[in-house]
């Protein structure tokens, strides 16, 4: 006889690397029910979840299974929750001393779920703090463990990725960051061959995450209605929902929030080269007249900063084109309205609170697309953090190398 395989292929499934061990495990518990109860028996997609609680002891993996318990609003409700309060089927426990850190933890997971749980579509989420891009030995990483100190840098979780296909394993139809100050376009081309779509906060993100329960419901009873032509039609149309279904669920809380979810491929193939003809031609313009750095840096100011030194990419190539405009460097306005239109072509769709609008006006007409690029205030930041981003991907490749010489002109020429 031949053995029955313990699950059948299912059109979805989700995997959340749940980083707990810190001061968000009540907001995990709320995740946990909020999944709980919008989960169907016998529904398209399931969720398997990695767990860190506070503590140095135990790690858990299972997958969440169905109930009718209410989802309490209050944070107070699941302060003092534990596991043995929801409905769980428990797949593994594991000793957190002996499992050899994140790296390897999250490699195993995905890994082995991957293999208990085959599926036509795999979202997989990155839950915890985040700080951006980093190597994880400063500021930056994600997924931030405090007993014992560590975290995921983005060049590891880029490597582990490649560990994971390098296994045979199927490709990740999403990435999602459900961290803070994550969607950058130095995160976004470092695992920009790891999956064929990102979703992301720029800015500091809502505890309460993403809206678990309005995703589970999309994708049972809307997704495949939508979607039939093919499963990665599934994923695009997924992806492109997220920061919709992320707006409807804070409403009037959703004031400094940021979410924007992108596709790698249109990155990689239109915006980067486009992004890179406009600054070759900037280094050129700068190199003939030296001094226009200082008008440069007081139009660049003028865009608004977010935690981690990064501006908002759209928000500032539309201040360059004004600014190009206004001196009359019409080539250069042209360069930067290309860039704004291969960015849009790879952004699918973003959402942003109210502290990004004036008035009844938005800012630079709704040009703000929640995606970051890291661009220093000061020489002294620059200083700190530069050979990080000059180890990266991203500042080695061909395409960004105009980026990088920009901000060397900017930075190490004395004229900031």
């Amino acid at each position: 006889m031949c053995a029955i395989p313990a699950h059948s292929e299912l059109a979805w499934k989700t995997l959340i690397y749940m980083q707990a061990d810190n001061d968000l495990a009540p907001y995990a518990f709320w995740d946990l029910r909020e999944i709980a109860a919008s989960t169907k028996a016998h529904g398209r997609s399931k969720t398997i979840v990695h767990l860190d609680l506070p503590g140095k002891d135990k790690l858990y993996e299972f997958e969440v299974l169905p109930d009718n318990k209410k989802v309490s609003q209050t944070l107070e409700d699941y302060q003092l929750a534990t596991l043995k309060d929801y409905n769980l089927k428990m797949l593994r426990e594991k000793n957190e001393a002996s499992s050899k850190g994140q790296e390897k933890q999250l490699l195993d997971f995905i890994a082995k779920a991957n293999e208990d749980y085959p599926s036509k579509n795999t979202m997989l989420v990155i839950w915890g703090h985040g700080e951006g891009y980093g190597d994880g030995t400063q500021f930056g990483g994600v997924a931030i463990d405090q007993n014992p100190e560590d975290r995921l840098g983005i060049p590891q979780l880029e490597k582990l990725l490649e560990e994971y296909y390098e296994q045979g394993h199927k490709k990740l139809s999403i990435i999602a960051m459900d961290a803070c100050l994550m969607q950058t376009i130095e995160v976004a081309a470092s695992l920009k061959n790891k999956s064929n779509y990102l979703i992301g906060s720029t800015q500091i993100q809502n505890f309460k995450g993403l809206p678990y329960h309005l995703i589970n419901d999309y994708v049972e009873l809307e997704l495949e209605e939508e979607a039939t032509s093919s499963d990665s039609s599934e994923s695009y149309y997924l992806s492109k929902k997220i920061p919709f279904l992320l707006q409807e669920y804070y409403k009037d809380e959703f004031e400094s929030e940021t979410v924007s979810s992108l596709s790698v491929s249109e990155l990689e193939q239109s915006f980067l080269p486009a992004f890179d003809r406009l600054f070759k031609k900037l280094n050129q313009r700068l190199e003939t007249y030296p001094f226009e750095v200082l008008g440069l840096r007081k139009a660049i100011s003028q865009v608004p900063f977010f935690l981690g030194q990064t501006k908002d990419l759209s928000l500032l190539l539309s201040r360059l084109e004004e600014y190009f405009l206004e001196e009359g460097a019409e080539d250069l306005a042209r360069l930067s309205s290309r860039a704004q239109s291969a960015l849009n072509y790879s952004i699918l769709s973003y959402a942003y609170g109210s502290d990004y609008r004036t008035g009844e006006d938005e800012f630079y007409l709704g040009r703000f697309k929640a995606f970051g690029i890291w661009l220093p205030n000061s020489k002294k930041q620059y200083r700190q953090r530069i050979d990080k981003f000059e180890k990266s991907k991203l500042y080695a490749s061909a395409t960004f190398k105009s980026y990088r010489e920009f901000l060397r002109i900017l930075f190490e020429k004395g004229l900031l």
